[in-house]
């Protein structure tokens, strides 16, 4: 049974807001109890047919397990028409896929049907999408039964490839400099050929062009211009930049570490071999930091040179990537720069510079020629005077399937549900 990657849209909302702003007349929150609580890392499901089955189903998913044809006999219903090897063969290959498998969700239960998320602990997506039913009388067996792939939708610690959301933490580093004083928003910095990056806007202009630093933050949030990050990037610092993606609760900092230029990243996708490239991605921190010294810091620039490769299998595993959460994280710290200062203000002016789509804030994608493999759109939402929303949509494929469309009505819709709140 492979576990091919499949397409999925990771949405995240969060906020700091109380619920007591939504009921501001006084009346009582109420304690909404979950119905199948966690506990110790497992849902409680209500006894019934089918979450008697399932429990046994997973039990059958340890490593080390057997599933006997007595015991198909003894949990299947007589008219399961599948034969007892092939039930056999598919429950090894869900033991291979899934092993210790456990429910990570529970989408439905009911005393015929449930459908819950199942996963090897710690292996991330893609994950098993199981539906199981069971019959309600005599020996309650087992009449239906599949799992398929399933990419992930709502987890909010998964990590998944960024695009140029990662520019937040860029932005970070420049606003933490400004904050310390080691640069202004108004110092200049010129524009060098080891600087321009692909897809530059600003690449047109003469080199030796001064842009101030508040000029660049707008370009390179508001029109994602890369040869702007590229340009903050090397004024800040790697190192600076290392350490307040260590501050800013990033739940796995090693996998942004060291965080690389755009140009960088690009080399890393098309100047080397896959294994090689493939070795860095895999390495140590320590790894990582002498290849980009001896290796790809000294290639400079990737405007105007030859791609001898290009790793598509690389462009959702192998490029920057961090969880939903994070996203929300890297917002939250960004909003907490002291207040009136020129730091929060460079912030405010780069972060709505821009809409991606009607009232839709910072996004990116990373696609072949004709395959959208990675979109990401990461958005801070707030009224005067009230807490703000952070929603963040992570979209990757190893197939190049992403229907931007359909991505972008749902994000759009969801942010009209937003704006519509009390």
């Amino acid at each position: 049974m492979s576990r091919s990657g499949v397409a999925f849209l990771g949405i995240l909302c969060c906020s700091s807001a109380l619920a007591d702003r939504l009921y501001s007349d006084g009346f009582e929150i109420p304690v909404i109890a979950p119905l199948f609580p966690l506990v110790d890392g497992e849902f409680q499901l209500p006894p019934g047919p089918t979450a008697d089955q399932l429990a046994w189903v997973l039990s059958e998913l340890a490593v080390g397990e057997t599933t006997t044809f007595a015991e198909i006999d003894a949990h299947f219903d007589a008219s399961w028409s599948v034969s007892d090897q092939d039930t056999q063969n598919f429950f090894a290959s869900l033991r291979s896929s899934y092993p210790n498998a456990v429910a990570t969700d529970v989408i439905a239960v009911t005393p015929v049907r449930v459908t819950v998320v199942i996963d090897a602990p710690g292996s991330g997506a893609p994950y098993g999408f199981v539906n199981l039913g069971a019959r309600y009388t005599g020996a309650q067996g087992i009449v239906q039964f599949g799992v398929s792939n399933y990419g992930g939708s709502v987890h909010a610690s998964q990590l998944r490839a960024t695009a140029s959301i990662f520019k937040i933490w860029v932005l970070g580093g420049v606003a933490r400099a400004v904050a310390e004083g080691t640069l202004a928003t108004e110092d200049l910095i010129a524009m060098v050929a080891s600087e321009l990056a692909p897809g530059g806007t600003i690449n047109v202009e003469p080199p030796g062009t001064l842009f101030s630093v508040a000029d660049l933050a707008t370009l390179m949030m508001g029109i994602s211009d890369n040869t702007a990050t590229d340009l903050l990037h090397e004024q800040v610092g790697r190192t600076l930049i290392g350490e307040l993606i260590n501050d800013y609760d990033v739940a796995q900092p090693e996998i942004l570490t060291p965080l690389l230029g755009i140009s960088e990243q690009f080399h890393l996708l098309s100047s080397f071999p896959l294994d090689v490239s493939q070795a860095y991605v895999n390495g140590t921190e320590a790894y990582q930091q002498q290849f980009l010294e001896e290796e790809i810091e000294p290639l400079g620039s990737l405007v105007g040179d030859p791609m001898p490769y290009f790793h598509e299998s690389l462009l959702t595993s192998g490029t920057w990537r961090a969880s939903p959460m994070d996203v929300c994280h890297a917002f939250a710290h960004l909003r907490r720069l002291p207040q009136g200062s020129d730091a929060i203000e460079l912030v405010d002016r780069a972060l709505g510079a821009q809409a991606t789509q009607p009232e839709v804030r910072k996004g990116g994608s990373l696609n072949t020629n004709t395959e959208l493999r990675v979109l990401t759109h990461a958005w801070m939402l707030q009224n005067s005077a009230e807490d703000p929303y952070v929603v963040v949509a992570m979209s990757n494929s190893d197939a190049g399937d992403i229907d931007d469309f359909k991505v972008q009505s749902v994000t759009g819709r969801m942010l009209q549900l937003l704006a519509e709140m009390p």
